[in-house]
């Protein structure tokens, strides 16, 4: 039995190699053909409608499109894609499933070879196989941490811009410019889609979606409401950096 097991962990090896390249190509070339579409909205008709807009920013769950529609009728493998995004990483579901799943049999095969031991096979395949999504999450947490330090500063940027007398949009693009990422990317990325034609809402509605953590959802809706009621914005977003300054001073009191 055990001389069967290196030839099939071999045989694993190869076919994740080559997954992985062939897999790697399409998805490649699939952000490929999105950013010049809307580049071509952009130049030929100035912007993109709504639906065009939801098209091409819906983020593919395979490059294979029946893998796709399979997928996405499940609504873990959806929320999986946000988990990926959000921890910016470009990888589709498929692949992160996939390339778990096998690497999890691997380990496990090659733990079968060297303890002979079924249970140490199934306890080591589990482990290996959801330790990716553990990283993942860590990933995520890490990055949605760094942008909440960012943020205070980049409302001080915003309520200078829109002091200076910028509109509310050019303020989101000071933030692109002239901050560090990940805040400065998906600044961008709601300045880039309010640009094709979405509308401000909509735009902080996705940026909130990619980004789901409270103190961006308070100045979203800060910012919402004043557009409906009016008020002074600039005045709202520095209570909200203060605010939000010193609570990471409190809290590095009372670590």
């Amino acid at each position: 039995m055990g001389f069967l097991l290196l030839p099939i962990v071999f045989t694993f090896a190869f076919l994740t190699v080559a997954i992985y390249f062939f897999v790697s190509r399409d998805t490649d070339e699939y952000r490929r053909r999105i950013d010049e579409r809307m580049k071509h909205l952009v130049q030929e008709r100035g912007g993109a409608s709504q639906s065009e807009m939801q098209i091409l920013k819906e983020e593919l769950l395979s490059t294979v499109p029946a893998f796709h529609r399979t997928l996405i009728r499940f609504e873990v493998f959806t929320k999986l894609q946000n988990i990926l995004s959000q921890a910016d990483l470009k990888i589709t579901v498929y692949r992160f499933v996939i390339y778990s799943m096998i690497g999890g049999f691997l380990v496990g095969l090659i733990t079968f070879f060297f303890s002979r031991s079924l249970v140490a096979m199934l306890i080591v395949t589990i482990v290996v196989m959801f330790s990716p999504l553990f990283y993942v999450l860590h990933l995520r947490s890490r990055r949605f941490y760094k942008f909440v330090e960012q943020l205070p500063d980049s409302l001080e940027l915003m309520v200078r811009s829109l002091q200076a007398g910028h509109s509310f949009s050019s303020a989101l693009q000071m933030v692109a410019t002239e901050m560090p990422d990940p805040i400065a990317r998906e600044f961008g990325k709601a300045y880039e889609e309010q640009n094709l034609g979405l509308n401000i809402k909509s735009a902080l509605e996705n940026l909130v979606e990619r980004v789901p953590i409270m103190d961006l959802k308070l100045c979203v809706t800060a910012v919402l409401i004043q557009r409906e009621i009016g008020g002074n914005l600039s005045e709202v977003l520095r209570n909200i950096s203060h605010t939000i300054r010193e609570r990471f001073r409190i809290q590095g009191r009372s670590g």
